[in-house]
């Protein structure tokens, strides 16, 4: 058995470490979008005010190019200043995260500000404004100067892709962003997938949804029907606070269900059918005198597997060679990380409970003449880019043994019976140097106690691995692990809450006018306070349910190709979310109009 020594236990910690810190990445990168679509808004609107100022420029002579260049250097000084704020705030909230992170893990944890970290904050902080804000002042400075004059007129009025297109170099520094982030070229398209699609979808969709509104409601509610149309006059507002809100809900529905998963799954691993003790090191002229002691003490050996030592030393003939070039992505560590690892080899004829075969044969007794089947765990496989009908050549103490891929199975780790990638049928290994695994049936704590006294006692040798502590610290590093990605999408929810405040804030600024003529026409305060409360308060149950079922969807993906199909979902808490967003969307609403909606409408006259 091979030994797991202190480097290696920490070279695991460190790829425990690096995993979450990829996650944790994509997770700030929500957090970045969020504020780009606040950016988007609030720039647009403010170009949109700025039209009659760059016509009046125009007309007395400035260039297009010279007005670029003068709103260009506005952007850049704004972005500075957020980029000195953030500095300034983050050197004040460390040393508070130090000592809350450190007392959460218990270990020394020390987080500073580095060059790579200043360098990436004013990449992301100078470019990203960039690449919202040349778009749209390219859009809005290649009008005529007589458009815009003309009050009222939308630059963007009226959906179309190519406005889309035009933000193709944000698409592009995103993905670049998130590969960086996750280390994983595939993590980081899926990432970008999802992005891309539900902007690509939603966007339009709620656009012409929004124009139906516009065009076609009629309805004899004075103020559900004006906080319809108000949503639908206003609907790039209306986009923008739905899809910060449909972000923030996505992602702090999806972790939550992330983690029930993985407790699900280790739950199940707990169960009374799970091994309580895992035995390894067990020498071949030991199994009858373990068989004869377990069944003393009316304990059942389960999963009694041979285990082979070997090097994988061809595939279809071709010599396999160990990859030592510098890994630069997750699955590059990950694909070395198997080629270059010992091979354990089993040979059994019955598939124990936690296996399936998903493709392929069952294994056929060793034929004379003929090269002996293979059964291969099926993401081994694909790691290994391993086809059924491939041939494997083995190297065993100097000794080659071929063999051909019969079938794929699908293995369930987590019941801690026993397992291995590679598995020969009987009459191939028996005479090879081997040690034997076992896992003994779940025990009382006394039963347990005095079996391993006995078992060191009768074959030294033998080492044993206590299941249940184990779970229980797999447990405790996935709470942790869970605590801090939970923080993190928390603030990323914050950041969220911030944008939708900013851009309700504007709106309502906008429409002062609008207020202040309902109020002539004889509208009172609670009726103008229904009309706000009622656009926002559908915009907020819209984007949270249709958050609620993306996050649900997404976590559902996660649990068919991580963890075998196990899905779980808590409905309380996703009714608690509902209802928080609602309500914490309907408190912004409020406290942002109460001012506006008391004011008088002489200040409009």
């Amino acid at each position: 058995m091979k030994r797991v020594t202190p480097a290696k236990s920490s070279a695991q910690v460190g790829r425990v470490t690096n995993y979450l810190s990829d996650f944790l990445g994509l997770v700030s990168l929500v957090a970045l979008m969020l504020s780009l679509i606040g950016i988007f808004y609030l720039f647009r609107s403010y170009l949109d005010a700025k039209k009659y100022t760059f016509a009046i420029l125009r007309s007395l002579g400035l260039t297009i190019k010279e007005v670029f260049i003068m709103q260009i250097i506005s952007l850049l000084i704004l972005s500075s200043l957020s980029i000195l704020m953030s500095f300034l705030l983050t050197s004040i909230t460390l040393p508070i995260l130090n000592g809350y992170i450190s007392n959460i893990f218990e270990m020394d944890i020390h987080l500073s500000l580095t060059i790579a970290t200043i360098s990436f904050t004013l990449l992301v902080g100078y470019l990203s404004p960039l690449l919202v804000g040349i778009p749209l002042l390219i859009s809005y400075l290649k009008q005529k100067t007589l458009n815009l004059f003309q009050e009222g007129r939308d630059i963007f009025s009226g959906f179309s892709f190519k406005h889309i297109f035009k933000f193709a170099p944000l698409i592009f520094f995103f993905t670049l962003l998130s590969s960086w982030l996750s280390q994983s070229i595939k993590t980081s398209l899926i990432f970008i997938g999802i992005l891309i699609f539900i902007f690509s979808i939603l966007f339009p969709l709620f656009y012409w949804i929004l124009g139906l509104l516009e065009r076609h409601l009629k309805l004899n509610k004075l103020e559900l029907n004006l906080s319809l149309r108000y949503m639908a006059r206003y609907r790039i507002a209306s986009i923008s606070i739905f899809l910060a809100l449909l972000f923030s809900c996505l992602l702090i529905t999806l972790i939550p269900a992330l983690e029930n998963n993985l407790n699900t799954e280790l739950n199940m691993a707990s169960k009374d059918k799970t091994p309580s003790l895992f035995l390894f090191d067990i020498q071949e002229e030991q199994v009858n005198g373990l068989k004869k002691f377990s069944k003393e003490k009316n304990v059942e050996l389960l999963g009694l597997s041979p285990m082979v030592r070997g090097r994988l030393v061809k595939i279809n003939g071709e010599d396999f060679k160990v990859d030592t070039s510098e890994a630069l992505t997750r699955e590059e560590e990950s694909s070395q990380r198997l080629r270059n690892r010992g091979i354990n080899i089993t040979y059994k004829e019955i598939l124990g409970d936690n296996e399936k075969i998903i493709e392929g044969d069952e294994l056929g007794a060793v034929r004379e003449g003929e090269l002996p089947d293979i059964s291969l765990e099926y993401r081994y496989a694909q790691r290994m880019g391993i086809s059924l009908g491939d041939k494997m050549t083995f190297e065993i103490s100097g000794i080659e043994q071929e063999g051909i891929v019969r079938n794929f199975r699908k293995v369930r780790w987590t019941s801690f019976m026993p397992s291995f990638f590679i598995n020969f049928p009987p009459g191939v290994f028996e005479d090879a140097p081997k040690t034997f695994l076992a896992a003994v049936p779940n025990l009382e704590v006394r039963e347990k106690s005095e079996y391993q006294f006995k078992l060191t006692e009768l074959f030294p040798n033998i080492s044993s691995l206590e299941l249940d502590a184990l779970i229980s610290k797999i447990k405790s590093v996935i709470e942790q692990i869970s605590l801090t990605i939970t923080v993190m999408s928390l603030l990323v929810v914050l950041v969220g809450m911030i944008v939708v405040f900013s851009l309700i804030n504007h709106q309502l600024n906008e429409r002062r006018k609008d207020i202040f003529l309902l109020k002539i026409l004889g509208l009172k305060y609670p009726q103008l306070r229904l009309i706000l409360l009622n656009e926002f308060f559908i915009l907020a149950v819209s984007a949270s349910i249709l958050g609620l079922f993306l996050g649900i969807f997404i976590s559902y993906g996660f649990s068919y190709f991580l963890f075998e199909g196990i899905w779980f979902f808590d409905i309380t808490y996703l009714i608690l979310i509902l209802s928080s967003f609602v309500i914490l969307v309907m408190l912004i609403t409020w406290l942002t109009s109460f001012k506006i909606l008391k004011e008088k409408p002489i200040l409009f006259l």
